[in-house]
């Protein structure tokens, strides 16, 4: 979770919170059951895209992504140039 606090001239600082506490995705797997609860969730629950995303602290992308596909898609390595030699 990232915490930010934001303090104005006219008021006191605010905090600002993003995301639930200790929402961090270590293995394929725990994010597989986050895809199952997000389908759970829009089929059961609340029924709309940005409606989970808020309810689940997850990015909207996410939620289409899991409604698209059961399985997370793969994470894709960059491919980098070589430097060129001068």
């Amino acid at each position: 979770m990232v915490r930010v606090i934001l303090a104005f001239w006219s008021g006191p600082a605010v905090e600002v919170n993003f995301g639930p506490p200790g929402r961090v995705l270590a293995t394929q797997g725990e994010k597989v059951k986050l895809f199952e609860q997000i389908r759970r969730e829009y089929e059961v629950g609340v029924g709309t895209i940005a409606g989970v995303s808020r309810k689940l602290g997850v990015p909207r992308r996410m939620v289409r992504e899991a409604l698209h596909s059961a399985e997370p898609a793969p994470v894709r390595a960059q491919q980098r140039r070589l430097p060129a030699c001068r």
